[in-house]
């Protein structure tokens, strides 16, 4: 089946009207990042019992965690506030039933938009050893840690994704596939999508304006479906290949402004259901390859 998810954090910080709003929409599944005024890694078990409450009122699921870990200097940072969690994020993924949390090879200085940091190579063994002491409690709880592609980290691009992933060498290691995020570089099949085929545990999905803006520009933000991203033949490769994972909305306009967490969740609602339609149509045999 394919499932639809969102951030709850990108309808409303209050985590009860996000879930209303997405089931509201038709969506089964939410993400937690951030909720109530709390960020990923402080919530309490509390807080915990009270999302399960929320979403059980409206027959929702958690579809994935979408921590920040990794998201930190390679160093102390990681040692003492990152690595700690981790025990925490197996418990939290227990506590809702779910079995993907995403995670980040941590800050890169370099944040350019290259294919490969010149850095990479050498910093390799050091990213091994690092995320290796966390991926083994992990793979020990049966659960999966998905690296996102983000420039500002060692998982700038795909093909830094993959390296990595080789270089730690375990099975509960696989990509949060934020499409947008690496689009542009080359064609999108067979190139890109070959170096994660097979390794795909969450999918982001935002868009990106169309042409593809200059490296450095700034990104336009674009409703789903209108912009460069070809989900029709995205969704279609990952249903070939027996994707198991949500569909997570990402939409990334932004909150600022007087009216900005109303237009935030105006255009995430055009989202949801812009996403039930494409994945409806997948379903059915009508989307495009």
């Amino acid at each position: 089946m394919l499932s639809a998810s969102i951030f709850s954090d990108e309808i409303s910080p209050d985590f009860e009207e996000a879930v209303a709003t997405a089931a509201a929409c038709g969506l089964h599944h939410i993400d937690l990042r951030n909720a109530w005024g709390k960020q990923w890694q402080q919530f309490d078990r509390q807080d915990w019992q009270r999302m399960r409450q929320v979403m059980q009122a409206h027959d929702m699921r958690m579809g994935c965690l979408q921590s920040q870990f990794g998201k930190c200097d390679i160093g102390e940072e990681y040692e003492t506030k990152h690595l700690p969690m981790v025990d925490y994020l197996i418990e939290e993924a227990q506590f809702f039933g779910v079995n993907v949390i995403r995670m980040f090879p941590f800050w890169n200085a370099d944040h350019s938009h290259v294919e490969v940091r010149p850095n990479l190579a050498g910093m390799l063994p050091q990213i091994a050893d690092k995320l290796g002491r966390a991926l083994r409690k992990v793979e020990a709880a049966g659960l999966t840690f998905a690296i996102e592609p983000e420039h500002a980290t060692y998982s700038g691009s795909l093909t830094e994704v993959r390296m990595v992933i080789d270089a730690v060498g375990s099975p509960a290691l696989k990509v949060a596939w934020d499409v947008a995020n690496d689009l542009g570089a080359e064609p999108l099949f067979p190139n890109r999508y070959a170096l994660i085929r097979g390794l795909v545990a969450n999918v982001h999905v935002k868009e990106r304006a169309f042409p593809i803006e200059a490296p450095g520009t700034g990104r336009m933000r674009v409703l789903l479906g209108t912009g460069a991203v070809p989900w029709s033949e995205v969704i279609a490769a990952l249903e070939a290949d027996g994707y198991a994972g949500v569909y997570s909305i990402e939409t990334h306009y932004g909150s600022r402004g007087p009216y900005g967490w109303p237009k935030l969740k105006a255009a995430s609602t055009w989202y949801m259901y812009a996403l039930r339609e494409l994945l409806e149509n997948a379903a059915t045999g009508q989307g495009e390859r």
